[in-house]
């Protein structure tokens, strides 16, 4: 925050791994003070939940959505609506007069989450849309297996969604 105004920092994107053990209380203890940070600065953000944040696959919610979930994004001015407790959310900001749509959904998609994406992206099909994802590209630069679905069922459907 110390370089906010300087920089002209207006909104943080988090794309997960807040923590590295989801099973590690005195990890999420810290990350809620990293975090707040951010909330008593008044700076607008949207975070999702990465693999060691959910224990990948087996989907443990419990830590992440009691010191992220919804009730920690949903006074921001620019905060839009959850998806199950923040496992997705989405942010809408205007900046230099662009109207954008922040899109965030945690580890692992399913269809019902593409299902939620695609009607908000439906919903606000006239702003600018960023996607942000924890798992989308391998370590090769290559689209993974979310990446390829998301792009068939999502990205391919919606032309205000901008390009990576």
């Amino acid at each position: 925050m110390d370089n906010k105004d300087k920089l002209n920092i207006r909104y943080v994107i988090h794309t997960g791994d807040i923590v590295d053990d989801f099973d590690m209380p005195y990890e999420w203890e810290n990350a809620d003070k990293a975090m707040k940070i951010l909330d008593d600065a008044n700076m607008p953000y949207g975070v999702l939940a990465g693999n060691h944040d959910i224990a990948a696959g087996a989907m443990e919610y419990e830590n992440y959505q009691k010191y992220f979930g919804a009730q920690r994004v949903q006074d921001q001015p620019t905060f839009g609506e959850a998806y199950k407790d923040n496992i997705g959310h989405y942010d809408l900001l205007t900046e230099n007069g662009q109207d954008f749509i922040i899109l965030y959904m945690s580890w692992d998609v399913f269809e019902d989450e593409v299902d939620w994406m695609n009607q908000v992206l439906d919903q606000y099909s006239d702003r600018k849309a960023i996607l942000c994802f924890h798992r989308f590209i391998n370590k090769d630069g290559k689209l993974d297996q979310t990446g390829e679905y998301v792009l068939e069922e999502v990205v391919s459907k919606h032309s205000n969604i901008l390009p990576f």
